[in-house]
């Protein structure tokens, strides 16, 4: 994955991430469950963050660090090879991580998809926009949490880089599998236009 530049006057929000049967709720209605499991690593570094272990350092060459800026970019870049892998599955989208307005606002634009986001830096210094879809429940962010005391020296240190073996392993910890045929196709996509992604790219099929 890439470095994302963490700006000191953005902190994470105190109580981590969120409880997952919370911040899906808009005000105006509930979004459906989520037809695509598509995690990108740029977007999912939070995961990482808040579960890894002591002791557990990268050594790995498969790291990938070819560009020091953050993996939003990489969402929109990806997006045209991610509908041709997906096709009319990919109708809905939920991106977990720094600048999901952003994410968000770009993928509401498309008019067909729908999309969600959870922002876990506070949104204090933010434009119309993210204010409009923070209003309207599209994008959520933890809130002011109170972490517990084991939990705290987590925060406020960077995010450690993970090889793709790393995440493998994590992913099969947790239950999750790659999901092979969109995965296959959007390798030929991505051949096909020598498109060579900045950020790991995983495709994920959730337990049932």
């Amino acid at each position: 994955m890439s470095r994302r530049s963490v700006n000191p006057s953005r902190r994470v929000a105190d109580g981590g991430l969120p409880s997952f049967g919370g911040p899906f709720h808009p005000k105006s209605r509930s979004p459906p469950v989520l037809t695509i499991a598509l995690v990108v690593l740029g977007v999912i570094f939070l995961i990482a963050y808040f579960n890894s272990s002591p002791g557990v350092t990268v050594t790995s060459k498969e790291t990938v660090t070819r560009s020091e800026g953050s993996c939003t970019s990489e969402v929109m870049r990806a997006l045209p090879y991610l509908k041709k892998a997906y096709g009319n599955a990919m109708q809905k989208v939920l991106h977990v991580g720094p600048d999901s307005c952003t994410v968000v606002s770009n993928l509401l634009k498309e008019g067909k998809v729908e999309a969600w986001g959870v922002e876990p830096y506070d949104l204090e210094d933010t434009d119309s926009t993210c204010k409009r879809l923070v209003r309207k429940g599209f994008v959520r962010n933890p809130g002011q949490q109170k972490a517990k005391v084991s939990e705290l020296p987590k925060f406020g240190r960077p995010a450690k880089l993970r090889s793709s073996s790393w995440w493998t392993r994590y992913f099969v910890q947790t239950g999750l599998t790659e999901n092979e045929g969109p995965l296959k196709k959007f390798e030929e996509a991505t051949s096909q236009n020598k498109y060579q992604p900045d950020c790991q790219i995983f495709h994920l099929s959730s337990p049932r």
